[in-house]
């Protein structure tokens, strides 16, 4: 698992990106994913092999939901998100 911060969180093959893929068909900036007002949204940088949701090639950014696999090249990932269902938090009164 990797944590994803606030903002921009890039995925390829290169030195400074946040999750860091070595594998065949993966470019150094190969796609990102933005985390906003607790909205993530996957977005291809122009690879050359794509960038991947539900088997459907990325023309532009969308929005992630918890458990959505994607590939960036050959590889896949799975996005999950740690923040709680407001309907699921119980409040004590008192």
């Amino acid at each position: 698992m990797i944590p994803l911060q606030a903002g921009e969180n890039l995925i390829g093959r290169a030195d400074d990106v946040t999750v860091w893929i070595e594998a065949p068909g993966v470019s150094r900036r190969h796609a990102r994913i933005v985390i906003e007002h607790d909205e993530a949204t996957l977005e291809d940088l122009g690879s050359r092999n794509g960038t991947y949701l539900k088997e459907r090639r990325l023309n532009e950014p969308v929005v992630l939901r918890d458990g959505d696999v994607f590939r960036i090249g050959g590889q896949l990932l799975i996005y999950s998100s740690s923040r709680l269902d407001p309907r699921a938090q119980t409040v004590a009164e008192g």
